[in-house]
This record gives C-alpha cells, sequence and structure tokens, in this order.
C-alpha cells in the first residue's frame, strides 16, 4: 500500500520573491487536509506529531508539471507529490 504526501519545494510572495521559512517546513511531509478556495489551507505533518500548517486564505489551486500551485492571499506554495510505501 501507498499513500501519497506532499513537500513544500518552495515558497514565495505574491511578488514572486523568495520567502524566508523554517528548514523544518521544507523537511516534512504534509497530508492535504482542507485546500478550499475561501478558507484556511491545512497540510497536516504526516509524522504523528498532529502539528500541521495553516496557510492563509486560499485563492486558487492547480497543477503544473505533476505539482500542486498553491496562492494564498499572502504567498504561493508549490508542493511536491511524494509516494510513501509501506
Amino acid at each position: 500500500m501507498f499513500e501519497i504526501t506532499y513537500k513544500i519545494e518552495d515558497v514565495k510572495d505574491r511578488e514572486g520573491n523568495e520567502k524566508v521559512i523554517p528548514q523544518s517546513w521544507l523537511d516534512q511531509n504534509y497530508s492535504i487536509t482542507s485546500l478550499l478556495a475561501g478558507t484556511r489551507g491545512y497540510l497536516a505533518y504526516t509524522d504523528g506529531t498532529g502539528n500541521a500548517l495553516f496557510t492563509s486564505t486560499v485563492e486558487s489551486i492547480s497543477i503544473v508539471n505533476n505539482k500542486i500551485l498553491l496562492t494564498t492571499k499572502n504567498t504561493v506554495y508549490t508542493l511536491k507529490p511524494v509516494a510513501d510505501f509501506e
């Protein structure tokens, strides 16, 4: 059995400038719990800690080159899929 999770590959502000984020955000695998336009995004850590990353209000979601491009009110995230085999 396998599960698809996501890693944050890139984070930019709305003007396209790189944002400084904690390295722990980049090291983590995430499960997409909620990415609905008009609400805050919710990406749950998959390490069993119960932690999560909450985004600002989601404005759009698209798939580009097999990656999720998540645009929020303040930030643009690129999420890369990762297959976890159990």
